[in-house]
């Protein structure tokens, strides 16, 4: 009985948690850095730009490095809430740039390390509209109480709208 059940469980196991998005599942960049979430969507030509860390400057409105003499960086999207479509599957990107992060939506029972020099890849579908919080899991240092960031579950036809006005204000 035993043998049964362990053989049915790594089974069960393998086939939910070690297969990958969909190619068409929405891709999005998550980067924690003290004491922050970055989202970033690739835009219009769904290709996300180079980023290059001595390019890092959150001051100057370049958060993530983006390098400006790529062209596929130019249309790229960064905010600090994650907006999602409902009822589409989503394949988040995680990674640090500073310190290991836990990306953390308690209500959606995801729960992911963020480390510094590799992408995480983190695919699910959200299936409620609602507004849920985004939690960092690890002691990141003294400000860690405040990294936190909002999802926000739009119906699809409310993200197209959404997305297209961040993409208007991003256009030169």
């Amino acid at each position: 009985l035993f043998a049964f059940l362990t053989l049915r469980a790594e089974r069960l196991w393998a086939a939910a948690r070690y297969t990958r998005a969909e190619p068409t599942a929405l891709q999005v960049q998550v980067t924690g850095e003290q004491f922050a979430w970055y989202f970033r969507y690739p835009g219009p030509d769904a290709t996300f730009g180079i980023t290059k860390p001595q390019l890092i400057d959150a001051g100057a409105g370049n958060p993530l490095g983006i390098d400006p003499n790529d062209s596929h960086g130019a249309d790229d999207l960064i905010t600090s809430e994650l907006v999602l479509p409902s009822n589409r599957q989503v394949d988040l990107r995680l990674n640090a740039l500073d310190v290991i992060h836990g990306f953390s939506v308690p209500e959606m029972r995801l729960k992911q390390n963020a480390v510094p020099g590799m992408t995480i890849h983190l695919h699910f579908t959200p299936k409620i509209p609602g507004t849920y919080a985004i939690l960092c899991t690890q002691v990141c240092g003294l400000g860690h109480y405040r990294m936190n960031a909002n999802l926000r579950v739009l119906p699809p036809e409310q993200f197209a709208a959404w997305l297209a006005t961040k993409e208007k204000a991003v256009q030169p």
